[in-house]
């Protein structure tokens, strides 16, 4: 039940020749997540009109989230809006981890 979302994980590299820390990124695929889609909004900018959507992501127990993870939901990035959650149901038979994410289109 539910569906796959990559995580784009930031690591730690090799220190650069001036003895400062590198960073790569790593994906790690969680399978068993739910989406809960939330609002949109197109707020009039001086740059343009946006696209903000917002939506909850539940993932299975166990699962971690990073400060800076990217997270990919059927194919477009969000971004983590807060802390992650620990979330068990309303009928307790499944307990997890719930994270609201966010994204910006224009």
């Amino acid at each position: 039940m539910g569906e796959s979302v990559t995580i784009i994980r930031r690591t730690l590299g090799a220190v650069d020749d001036y003895g400062n820390p590198t960073f790569t990124t790593a994906e790690v695929t969680v399978p068993g997540c739910l989406v809960g889609w939330g609002s949109t909004n197109e707020p009039v900018t001086v740059e343009g009109s946006p696209i903000d959507t917002q939506m909850m992501l539940y993932m299975p127990a166990g699962s971690t989230v990073q400060d800076e993870d990217i997270f990919v939901v059927r194919g477009n990035r969000y971004v983590k809006d807060g802390f992650s959650q620990e979330w068990t149901s309303m009928l307790n038979v499944s307990k997890g981890v719930v994270v609201a994410l966010r994204r910006r289109d224009g």
